[in-house]
């Protein structure tokens, strides 16, 4: 079984907005033979021939146009993904779990408690 990775979709997804796999793949940071082998990979993986390869460029066949709609639904998903973790990359969200027997948690977390409050009141 063959695989294919968020790259290829990439790929597929430049080359089918700029009709043309050169453009795509300096799009993409790569070069067009590097371009052209991700899209390779995805047909292969996928069993289905995704561009046709013109003169003046490339156009998505019918399974290819299913496959770009996936993908730019994938990106944006993934887009979703970063946009709500960042409050805890950036340590501005979590959660806190504390254990500590009776005497402490009456005795010094609560000292605790707030001046870690104070020092992170977000």
């Amino acid at each position: 079984m063959h695989r294919f990775t968020l790259a290829d979709l990439e790929v597929l997804s430049a080359a089918a907005d700029e009709e043309n796999l050169t453009r795509a793949a300096r799009r993409v940071h790569l070069v067009a033979s590097s371009a052209s082998a991700h899209i390779k990979n995805l047909e292969e993986a996928l069993g289905a021939p995704l561009l046709m390869r013109r003169v003046r460029g490339v156009e998505l066949t019918e399974a290819g146009k299913i496959v770009n709609r996936c993908a730019k639904q994938i990106n944006r998903c993934i887009e979703q993904m970063q946009r709500d973790l960042a409050p805890y990359t950036r340590h501005e969200a979590g959660v806190i779990r504390m254990v500590a027997n009776y005497g402490a948690s009456f005795d010094f977390l609560p000292a605790n408690i707030a001046q870690f409050l104070v020092e992170y009141p977000e």
